[in-house]
């Protein structure tokens, strides 16, 4: 909890560090106040509060935050790249009537001080909050003087629709707007009430199949070349030309499903860059 009304981290601070291939689940950070009276409080990070660093292959579910500001109940983060992760099921309770919160991932980025925050190839759905957000909605928000750059992710924003109010901005690249109801669309289960009911691996036809990008990049340097990272399950994270979105990876190669011709011989279509789910069963889902 945070003492004094303040609060930071209620399962894993980081401070210029890797967290990677980890569930971070169950958490709370609950604000209070030597008074008692938790109507000042501000908390930040349910799940991780992210000071500088890299986060990837890692689910982010089931944390809690509750506080008058009740920032990031999956995350809050200030600096540094975050990609390939899931953060599904995280809650922030606002008490009090002029406080805001964020149920998934919370940024606060000091543009002006040099401070750069990075989100790529990641899923961000399913998230709760009982209040407004500075900007953006109860999955992905930015408070004061927040900037986030999201490339290939999944979440309930609009990609096209600009999110900017002062110094605060969400900007966007190839990221898909997804219906939350139509949830086991995307994954193989994500229903229950509990985190072991959760299998958050995606299924061949879901939205983050072949749909993140491979060298995530800013300015002209690459910042990982993801052929060479393992998901979640430690299976090889690119398995069908193209990297997943989340923290899981799917495998193609159990769903080739070849055209049969006329003839009855057996027609695979391949590219070299593939498509749609690799299936290779028509020139829209060819293998790679």
């Amino acid at each position: 909890g945070g003492s004094g009304g303040y609060g930071r981290a209620g399962g894993v601070y980081l401070d210029n560090g890797t967290i990677v291939n980890c569930y971070i689940i169950n958490n709370k950070l609950m604000g209070y106040s030597t008074t008692g009276n938790t109507s000042y409080c501000v908390c930040y990070g349910g799940g991780v509060y992210m000071y500088s660093g890299t986060m990837y292959n890692t689910v982010i579910a089931k944390n809690e935050v509750k506080a008058k500001w009740a920032e990031g109940a999956g995350v809050f983060m200030e600096e540094g790249y975050f990609f390939n992760n899931t953060c599904i099921g995280n809650k922030a309770t606002c008490n009090n009537s002029y406080g805001r919160g964020s149920g998934g991932i919370s940024i606060w980025c000091n543009a002006d001080g040099g401070k750069s925050l990075y989100v790529f190839n990641t899923i961000s759905i399913d998230n709760e909050t009982s209040t407004g957000q500075t900007l953006g909605d109860k999955n992905i928000s930015v408070t004061t003087n927040g900037v986030i750059n999201c490339f290939n992710c999944i979440s309930t924003l609009n990609p096209s629709q600009i999110y900017s109010s002062g110094n605060n901005k969400i900007l966007f690249n190839n990221c898909v707007q997804f219906d939350e109801s139509k949830r086991n669309e995307l994954f193989s289960s994500a229903t229950g009430t509990t985190f072991a009911d959760y299998d958050l691996r995606p299924i061949g036809s879901s939205l983050a199949v072949n749909t993140g990008i491979n060298e995530p990049e800013m300015n002209g340097t690459i910042i990982a070349d993801l052929s060479a990272f393992t998901d979640m399950d430690y299976a090889d994270r690119i398995q069908d030309c193209t990297v997943d979105i989340g923290a899981y990876e799917y495998n193609g190669a159990y769903s080739i499903t070849p055209d049969t011709g006329t003839s009855g011989e057996a027609v695979y279509y391949v590219t070299q860059n593939g498509a749609g789910n690799a299936s290779a069963a028509n020139p829209e889902n060819a293998a790679c």
